[in-house]
């Protein structure tokens, strides 16, 4: 604890008790804590400051929005009121409503939202 001393700058204020150790301010507990991993933003948000570039966050990527990380280490939202992507494999592709013929002869796009019965 601290309070005012002549030249009016804090001085400590002796309380009668003694300084607490590491073990009683729990330095055990945080002192060999390293920092978290990086988090898929500031994954892309690096990238994209080191190569000058545009880099999407592809954990914040959906079927209507998108996130790229900026050059400028800023974020943007780009939003869509209808579907421009869709779940492909381990990712997304944009929607492609071209017809293909599946196996049984039906037409259906090579990539479209998902149809509704």
């Amino acid at each position: 604890m601290t309070g005012p001393s002549p030249g009016g700058a804090e001085a400590p204020v002796d309380l009668g008790g003694t300084a607490a150790t590491d073990e009683a301010r729990g330095k055990a507990f945080w002192h060999d804590d390293g920092l978290p991993e990086a988090g898929p933003e500031q994954v892309a948000s690096r990238k994209a400051v080191a190569e000058g570039r545009g880099v999407e966050v592809s954990a914040l990527t959906g079927e209507t929005s998108r996130v790229p990380a900026n050059s400028d280490g800023t974020f943007t939202l780009e939003s869509s009121p209808v579907v421009e992507r869709v779940r492909r494999g381990g990712g997304r592709v944009p929607v492609d409503t071209t017809l293909v013929r599946q196996a049984d002869a039906r037409p259906v796009p090579k990539s479209g939202p998902p149809r509704v019965h």
